[in-house]
């Protein structure tokens, strides 16, 4: 199984079906002057990347909700589109499993906490993996989630 949380700060993590973590990359982004914190997503490099991540028969993704006055609302849905095109193409016979952010951060019990405290968990809940960026971490956890619903069988 893909797990991915999309993104800027984003990750992919690639799970056994036990929940043992085999690969884990942060989404590909590049240095672009006046886009958020001066990131944006790069298709290319993400399309190139989806290609090392082939033959999966479920994809975990987390939704991607706009927030009220969220700026870059068009960039973000681009970008999980983007993802969510390529990810299918790389994928054509993958189940894609869409999964609601309240619904995977509630299960967890991470309403209202730190990036750093989903960081902690993931790695409580690892033996392989230190995570140290929040997206990969969140991904894991997304999978996870998906895992223990047995949204992956």
């Amino acid at each position: 199984m893909l797990s991915v949380d999309v993104g800027l700060k984003g990750g992919l993590v690639s799970l056994s079906g036990s929940g043992a973590i085999i690969k884990a990359d942060d989404m590909p982004t590049i240095r672009e002057e006046g886009v958020v914190k001066g990131k944006k997503i790069e298709t290319i490099d993400t399309l190139s990347l989806f290609n090392n991540y082939k033959g999966y028969s479920y994809i975990v993704i987390e939704e991607q909700l706009a927030l009220p006055n969220q700026r870059y609302t068009d960039r973000i849905f681009y970008n999980y589109g983007a993802t969510l095109t390529a990810l299918q193409l790389a994928n054509p016979e993958a189940k894609i499993i869409k999964v609601h952010p309240s619904k995977w951060t509630n299960a967890f019990n991470l309403k209202g906490k730190s990036k750093k405290f989903h960081i902690g968990l993931a790695n409580s809940l690892n033996k392989v993996l230190l995570f140290t960026k929040d997206g990969v971490a969140d991904a894991f956890l997304i999978g996870l989630y998906a895992i223990r619903l047995g949204l992956t069988r």
